[in-house]
């Protein structure tokens, strides 16, 4: 689930979750950073394209409230008009984006296009043509293999619906 995504009790129970060696208030600090984050990306011109496998959707993070709320708040940010949000469906566990996420940072100015994978402890940047190129790659192919853009706001409602049974 992407950070730009998250909502703070599930960032905030995803962070407890990797970083059980955090307190609570190192945990509270982040979960609310990553959600200033979030309000200054999304108050800009930026455009985020997200992928999200379902799986990710599946996968409780937190109470079953947390859940909800999340699902309602990607409902929610798939209605935002620089949002393009996808949801990968189910498929084998190996795939191309398997060795995890990334982040792919395209700019419009001659700045060059950057990969960010965030490990435990650090963020790697990647800037060589090389590397951008073969995580576009995998990117582009895993974008064209997710459900169609109306489809994830029908998968998403499915499982909201499914959350409160």
């Amino acid at each position: 689930m992407p950070g730009l995504l998250q909502t703070h009790g599930y960032a905030r129970h995803l962070i407890a979750l990797l970083r059980p060696d955090l307190t609570t208030t190192e945990i509270d600090a982040l979960a609310t950073l990553r959600i200033s984050r979030q309000k200054a990306f999304t108050q800009g011109p930026q455009h985020l394209r997200a992928l999200i496998c379902q799986r990710a959707l599946t996968r409780s993070v937190g109470d079953p409230a947390t859940m909800k709320e999340q699902l309602e708040h990607l409902l929610t940010a798939a209605d935002h008009p620089r949002h393009d949000i996808r949801v990968l469906p189910y498929e084998p566990l190996i795939h191309p984006g398997a060795s995890g996420p990334f982040v792919m940072l395209h700019f419009d100015d001659s700045t060059p296009d950057l990969v960010c994978v965030e490990t435990m402890n650090h963020s790697v940047y990647f800037e060589g043509e090389a590397d951008v190129r073969t995580y576009t790659e995998v990117y582009s192919g895993l974008w064209e293999r997710a459900l169609p853009p109306s489809d994830p706001r029908i998968c998403l409602r499915q499982m909201i619906k499914e959350s409160q049974q």
